[in-house]
């Protein structure tokens, strides 16, 4: 990786875990990105920290890149708008995916304490979350 690297960085051994599900590099499928190690604890900062982007340190990129990775060569996973002029194509299953995803998270964060992570330690973070899981698969029918 490029530059300083911070506290919380993804250290080496967890890079090479994730690598391989990681998007942008040279022979993946979607754009290339210059690094995507970079992109990603760029984000991570961002997520951990609740700054504004514009407050990205450098050494993780240019905040306007990084804000908005999902225009460099990527594919697009969400449909255009109707009154868009020139309707680009996209993956309606990525979509549905991407859509159950985003849902699931959003019902995790309708408790509280797991929105606002309350817990005092990560086990305890993660059997809140387990137990939330359990409660929407109650609501399933």
């Amino acid at each position: 990786m490029a530059g300083e690297q911070h506290r919380h960085d993804i250290g080496d051994r967890a890079w090479e875990k994730i690598r391989p599900y990681t998007i942008g590099e040279k022979g993946t499928r979607g754009g290339n990105a210059r690094d995507t190690r970079q992109f990603i604890n760029g984000v991570f900062w961002i997520l951990r920290t609740e700054a504004p982007w514009r407050d990205l340190p450098e050494t993780y990129g240019n905040w306007k890149n990084v804000h908005r990775a999902a225009d460099e060569g990527m594919t697009p996973v969400i449909p255009p708008k109707k009154n868009r002029k020139e309707l680009r194509e996209y993956n309606k299953y990525l979509y549905e995916l991407r859509h159950l995803v985003e849902n699931a998270f959003l019902l995790l964060k309708h408790w509280r304490g797991i929105a606002a992570r309350c817990a005092k330690n990560d086990a305890s973070f993660v059997a809140a979350v387990q137990i939330r899981c359990i409660a929407i698969w109650l609501l399933i029918d």
